[in-house]
C-alpha cells in the first residue's frame, strides 16, 4: 500500500501534467482509501473480482513473452526487439498538445521514445499478423478470453495492442466495449477509473459515450464522490484487469511500453451483455476497418456468434473441474448472484430481453 506521502508525490507529479488532477489535503486523504494495491496473482482472486465487477492488479501475472526472459532483462529485450523490427508500415502517433499526429514505423517510434524532449503516445498498434508476435505472445494475456471463440468479426474485437508513451502523455477519459487488461513492460502509469454511467451522471465526461470537444471534463471532487472511484499505479511487471463498465483516465509518469487487449470471461459475461443490450446506442464497434458496418451493434454479433460459441464451449467442458477452473466457470454462480446489485444496467426491461434471458439460462446451466 502506498503511504500518504507517496500519494501526495504521485498526484503532485500528475497535476503538473494535467491540472484537473490537483488535489487538496482532504482529497489526498480520500485517495488513500480508494487505492488499488498490486497483489500476488491467483486465478481465484481475478475471477472473483470479475464476477463482482471489480478491478484487479497483480505484480507477478505471467509475462506475455514468447520465450523465457529474466525480469532484469525484459525491459532491454523488448526495446531492442522493437528497434530491430524491419516492418515498413507507418503508424499514426499522437504528439503533444498543439501538435498534429506524425506517422512513424515502430523502430522510428522507439528511437524517438528514448529521447527526453518529445511527447508521443500510441495505444493501438495491433500485434497480430506483425513481426511483434515473434517476441510478444498475443494469446498469453487472457487464455480464458471468450472473444476468441466467436466468428471472425467477434474475434477481431479481441486483440493484443502495443502501447508506447513518453513521460507526460495523457490518455483522456474513455471506456471500452469489453473488459480490458494491460501489462506494463517499461515505465509507470497512473490510472484513475470509475463506472462510466455513474460518472456521466455526475458530470464526468467519457470520450467514447459522449460528444466531447477538447479534453473530457474531469473534476477531482466529483470523481472522489463516486461510489465506483478508484486508482492505481501500474509499474514494470504489473498487470491490470479492468471490467468494461469502467471509464479511465491514464497519465504516463515515466516513459512507458506495455501491451493490452480486450476480453470477456465466463464470470464477466453477464455484465458485458447487460451493457451491450441495455445501451446499444452506446456500444458498437467503431474500428476504421469496419466502417462499412458502422451501424451494426456489437450485441447483434454476439447474439448470432458469441452466444452459440460460448454455449458449445461450456457444453464441451462439462464437469471437467480442471477446465472449469481454467475458464473461470466455477465463479459463474457468484456472478449470477451478484448481478442485480453490481450492474447499473439491471432492470426489468433488460430481464425481458430475449438475448439476455437466453444467456442467463445458459450460464445458470453451467453454474
Amino acid at each position: 500500500m502506498i503511504g500518504k506521502n507517496g500519494i501526495r508525490q504521485i498526484f503532485e507529479t500528475a497535476s503538473e501534467i494535467d491540472q484537473t488532477l490537483f488535489c487538496t489535503d482532504e482529497q489526498l486523504r480520500l485517495l488513500h482509501s480508494c487505492h488499488l494495491p498490486p497483489l500476488a496473482f491467483e486465478s481465484k482472486i481475478l475471477f472473483t473480482n470479475l464476477a463482482c465487477c471489480k478491478p484487479s492488479l497483480f505484480f507477478n501475472y505471467p509475462k506475455p513473452f514468447t520465450r523465457s526472459v529474466d525480469a532484469s532483462d525484459s525491459k532491454q529485450y523488448v526495446i531492442e526487439s522493437l528497434i530491430n523490427l524491419k516492418e515498413s508500415f507507418r503508424y499514426k502517433i499522437d504528439q503533444g498538445l498543439g501538435e498534429g499526429p506524425v506517422r512513424l514505423t515502430i523502430s522510428e517510434l522507439i528511437q524517438r521514445w528514448q529521447r527526453d524532449d518529445e511527447i508521443l503516445r500510441v495505444t493501438n498498434i495491433h500485434t497480430r499478423k506483425t513481426d511483434i508476435v515473434e517476441f510478444l505472445d498475443p494469446n498469453s494475456m487472457c487464455p480464458f478470453n471468450l472473444l476468441r471463440n466467436g466468428n471472425p468479426y467477434v474475434e477481431s474485437l479481441e486483440m493484443l495492442t502495443l502501447m508506447v508513451a513518453t513521460t507526460g502523455s495523457i490518455t483522456d477519459s474513455h471506456s471500452d466495449d469489453a473488459d480490458v487488461n494491460n501489462h506494463c513492460i517499461v515505465g509507470k502509469k497512473l490510472w484513475l477509473y470509475w463506472d462510466s454511467l455513474e460518472g456521466v451522471e455526475a458530470g464526468i465526461e467519457d470520450n467514447e459515450r459522449q460528444s466531447v470537444f477538447g479534453q473530457a471534463r474531469f473534476d477531482m471532487g466529483r470523481f472522489l464522490r463516486l461510489e465506483s472511484a478508484g486508482w492505481c499505479l501500474v509499474k514494470e511487471g504489473d498487470t491490470l484487469f479492468l471490467p468494461g463498465n469502467y471509464a479511465h483516465k491514464v497519465i504516463a509518469l515515466e516513459k512507458y511500453i506495455g501491451v493490452g487487449g480486450f476480453f470477456v470471461s465466463f464470470p464477466s459475461l453477464l455484465q458485458a451483455f447487460s451493457r451491450w443490450l441495455s445501451r446499444p446506442d452506446l456500444y458498437y464497434y467503431k474500428e476504421p476497418l469496419y466502417r462499412e458496418r458502422k451501424g451494426v451493434e456489437i450485441a447483434d454479433e454476439i447474439e448470432t456468434s458469441l452466444l452459440q460459441s460460448v454455449g458449445a464451449l461450456g457444453a464441451k467442458i462439462g464437469n471437467d473441474q480442471s477446465q472449469r477452473d481454467w475458464w473461470g466457470m466455477s465463479h459463474i454462480a457468484h456472478a449470477l448472484k451478484n448481478w442485480p446489485s453490481v450492474s447499473r444496467c439491471a432492470d426489468k426491461k433488460l430481464k425481458r430481453n430475449k438475448t439476455f434471458r437466453s444467456l442467463h439460462k445458459m450460464l445458470a446451466s453451467f453454474a
